[in-house]
């Protein structure tokens, strides 16, 4: 498994529900 992966494993088991990937990982997802 990707240390990604682990570390959303690890937030969700924590409470947190919604992760953030900001615009330098992946785009700008409100310019689509």
């Amino acid at each position: 498994m990707s240390k990604a992966k682990e570390a959303v494993i690890e937030l969700e088991e924590l409470g947190f529900r919604c992760i953030w990937v900001p615009e330098a990982v992946l785009r700008e997802p409100f310019a689509s």
